[in-house]
């Protein structure tokens, strides 16, 4: 719903005092009304718009985990590698490449 004046009424009687167009800023502000809430489009478009907004929060989650999971593995390697260290087991640290640490046996 768009305004295109400004009205001042008297409240004791109810009489017109001035109507005047918005300025242009408050017409912009009003175009921009529906896109705020949502208001257009109808119903069809609002379901698209929600069937996009599952998709999107299914990406992001999804990629979190991935982050996670690919950031907890270089932990899991060091940790595995201390305590084969008081298992008894001979391992060798070897830095690979982009900084990542790798683990390497002895050869006989």
């Amino acid at each position: 719903m768009m305004y295109r004046s400004i009205a001042l009424v008297d409240a004791e009687n109810g009489q017109l005092k001035i109507a005047k167009l918005l300025p242009g800023y408050l017409r912009t502000l009003e175009v921009s009304r529906p896109l705020h809430f949502g208001d257009y489009g109808g119903i069809l478009l609002r379901f698209f718009r929600a069937l996009f907004d599952l998709a999107l929060i299914l990406v992001l989650i999804s990629g979190l985990y991935l982050w996670l999971s690919r950031r907890r593995a270089p932990i899991e390697k060091e940790v595995d590698q201390w305590q084969g260290k008081r298992a008894g087991k001979i391992e060798v640290p070897l830095r690979a490449r982009r900084g990542r640490v790798g683990l390497v046996s002895p050869r006989n």
